[in-house]
This record gives structure tokens, sequence and C-alpha cells, in this order.
């Protein structure tokens, strides 16, 4: 099982090292200028898949009435939406809503979408019906804050390098702390968290995770942002580690309310893509709630 994990894991962070490096080639004033692009593509390819597989998952629990082509283009429709400021980064930002206006009106178009479609079937009760629209709604609305407060954090400041820098402060932060608290809980686990949702999850695995997100964010703003996004990007130690606080506990937050859904739907995976790893929800699931938490942090501490 470790085995797999590290296998698994060592295939995703080089894909994401190699996507990475090209998005911000693409994203120089020199070449396209257009930075974020192929970030803006994968995570709308992840949030996808991961609709998918949320659809599936209550469908093995039970739940036989979920559309999910529906869902998965609902998604796509909200996901790319999302992205547009990213896709087009040269429109001016007139939007009224703001930055989050695309995300805003992507998903209540994955809402009419999604209604479109359950009253053109009418093959099943209405009760079934019901339970239908509430999962796949529920799908769409569990994924937006991934889709909807990504982008942001890759247009940082305006300025390629610095986005790059706040993506990957993000990224790496909740993965060192998701990698940390595994390993800590293997080592040293005694007292579980929440041994109803996610009986493997140890409180000293929780400890260890603060400490690999403290790392991850040092890791960030000490030996990539220097040569990656220069001084611009520099913020006190102190703020470096309460970002680090907060995004990883928004990330355990978002890996035990996945835990609670799989539960729900009697699954230890939302699927088999990844071996050791389970799905792209079970990757991508802590920075779900991490992503909003990241953002505001640098909204109330006015390093925006």
């Amino acid at each position: 099982m470790l085995n797999r994990r590290l296998i698994s894991a060592a295939i995703i962070i080089t894909v994401m090292v190699t996507l990475v490096i090209f998005d911000h080639w693409m994203g120089r004033p020199d070449v396209w200028s257009w930075p974020g692009v192929i970030i803006g593509l994968v995570t709308t390819a992840a949030c996808v898949i991961s609709a998918g597989e949320l659809v599936d998952m209550w469908r093995r629990g039970g739940s036989n009435n979920l559309p999910m082509v529906a869902t998965m283009i609902g998604t796509a429709l909200m996901a790319l939406s999302s992205c547009m400021p990213m896709f087009f980064p040269r429109e001016p930002g007139t939007c009224p809503l703001g930055m989050f206006g695309g995300a805003v009106a992507g998903f209540a178009g994955a809402l009419v979408l999604i209604a479109l479609f359950v009253l053109a079937t009418n093959s099943a009760s209405s009760k079934d019906r019901t339970d239908g629209i509430a999962r796949a709604i529920l799908a769409v609305a569990y994924l937006f804050p991934l889709i909807a407060f990504l982008p942001p954090h890759r247009l940082l400041h305006g300025h390629n390098g610095s986005g790059l820098c706040a993506l990957l402060l993000i990224l790496t932060t909740v993965k060192m702390s998701d990698a940390c608290a595994y390993f800590f809980g293997k080592l040293l686990g005694r007292t579980r968290l929440a041994p109803r949702l996610s009986p493997n999850k140890t409180v000293e695995g929780g400890f260890g995770g603060l400490i690999g997100a403290v790392i991850g964010a040092l890791i960030v703003f000490w030996a990539i942002a220097p040569w990656v996004a220069g001084p611009q990007f520099s913020q006190s130690p102190v703020w470096i580690v309460g970002y680090a606080l907060v995004v990883a506990v928004a990330g355990l937050i978002g890996d035990l309310f996945e835990s609670l859904l799989k539960r729900d739907a009697a699954c230890k995976d939302s699927s088999a893509w990844l071996p050791g790893l389970g799905g792209v929800l079970d990757v991508v699931d802590s920075i779900i709630f991490a992503a909003p938490a990241s953002w505001l942090y640098w909204v109330a501490t006015g390093a925006i």
C-alpha cells in the first residue's frame, strides 16, 4: 500500500511540476503573456472528474437517479467560466461581481442545466428526482470553492511570478501537511482524531500535518519565490506560520468532510484512478476548503 502510494504521489508531483513550469513559461511577457491557462485547464479537468466520482460514489451507495452527464457538464461550465480571467487576461476586469463573477455565473448556469435535464427526464418518481437534484447540486457546490478561488491566486498582484508562487504556496502547504500527517500518524499515531469518519486519522498525525504545512510554506517563500517572483513576493515569518496553520486546518476539515461523504456512500475511496491514493477527489479534497481559507487570509492580512 505504501509503495503504491509513493509511486502514485511521485508521478503526480512530476506531472504537476512539469505543467507548472510550462504554465509559468506561457505567462512570461516575452512568450505568450498568458498566465494560468494550463493550470485552469488542469483544474477544470480535476473538477469534472471529481464530479463524476461523486455521482458514481453515491450511485454505488444506492442513489440511482443522479444525472451523471448533467452534473459533469454543469461542473465543466462552472469551471471554465471561473477560469475566464486566466483564459482572457487582456480583457478588462469590469464584471460587476468582481473577480469571482465568472464562477458565480458558471455556478448559476450549472444549476439551470441540471434543472433542465431533470425536467426533461420524467421516468423517476418525484421523490427520486428531488434526491437526484439535491445531490447533483451538492456536487457542483462542493467543488465551487476549488475552481472559484484558485484563479485569483494564479493572478495575484497581476504578476506572473507572484501568481505562480501564490498557487504553489497553497498546493505545497496543503500537500506537505497531508504527507506529514500520514507519516506522523503511521509512526506516532495513538489518539484517533475522528474515529467515526476516518479511523486512520490521529491527533498526532494532525500535529505532524501542521509542522509539514509550516515547512512547505517556508520552502515556497525562502527557496522558490526569490528566483520566481523576486522580493515582491515576501512576508514575515509570523505571517508565513499563520498562513500555514490556517491553510492546514482548513485542509484537514476538507479531508474530513470528504470522509463523511464517502462514509455516507459506504465507499473507502472516491474511485480507483490512482493506486494507493484513491481517486482524483481524494487528492483534491483538502484543497477544496484550503483555497478559500488561503485567499481570505491574504485579504484579511492586507497582503493583496
